[in-house]
């Protein structure tokens, strides 16, 4: 993903990952979801760093799923402080997106 050469985009996804994983571990057991289901969650990847810049267009598919994300992580969780701390982290990965050779 091309956007692994943006450390403000990479970094802050990556530590939200990095929560919801741990999230993930604590509401299921194996039995509810195998290993391979588990590994596939958050941590699946294309096997592509891309080398070129990204476009316009692009850009703002990625921002479009961040925001997707986001929604999604706050309509499923409940309010609390973890939560706030992965919907700032979305922000500040959306708001590189958009500073990104801006």
């Amino acid at each position: 993903v091309v956007s692994t050469k943006r450390l403000g985009v990479y970094n802050r996804i990556n530590s939200v990952r990095s929560e919801l994983d741990e999230w993930v571990q604590r509401e299921y057991t194996r039995t509810d979801l195998p290993d391979t289901q588990f590994f596939e969650l958050y941590f699946h990847e294309s096997g592509s760093i891309g080398t070129r810049p990204m476009s316009t267009v692009e850009k703002q598919q990625h921002i479009s799923s961040l925001r997707r994300a986001s929604d999604i992580v706050l309509a499923h969780y409940p309010d609390c402080a973890p939560l706030r701390k992965i919907v700032r982290q979305f922000e500040f990965a959306i708001w590189s997106m958009q500073t990104w050779n801006a």
